[in-house]
């Protein structure tokens, strides 16, 4: 955020987040974990490669709600005690950070 705060006034750009998991070989949405949403489809398409299929996003303008986005995703994480760690996390979690510009 730092370096798009100095950048030229004639470029804008846009940063969103995603976050999710692969628990149980399920891909969960974690900033929006309504039961809907717990069995996401990963697909390939030509232009963007490989996307996991309506997932949330989240426009975020600075880095503190950047920063809040992923705090709310990790409580929403699927988690169980074992014997070695009492909160150990059952799933890859994923974010993705997109950041695009545009010249105007």
């Amino acid at each position: 955020f730092d370096c798009i705060a100095k950048a030229d006034g004639d470029v804008q750009f846009t940063v969103t987040i995603s976050f999710y998991e692969v628990y149980c070989e399920k891909i969960r949405d974690l900033l929006n974990p309504q039961p809907q949403q717990c069995n996401l489809k990963l697909r390939e398409t030509k232009s963007d490669g490989f996307v996991v299929q309506d997932v949330t996003e989240v426009y975020c303008t600075d880095k503190e709600s950047l920063l809040r986005t992923i705090e709310l995703g990790k409580t929403n994480r699927a988690s169980a005690p074992t014997l070695m760690n009492a909160e150990s996390s059952r799933s890859h979690s994923i974010v993705s950070i997109v950041v695009t510009q545009k010249n105007m």
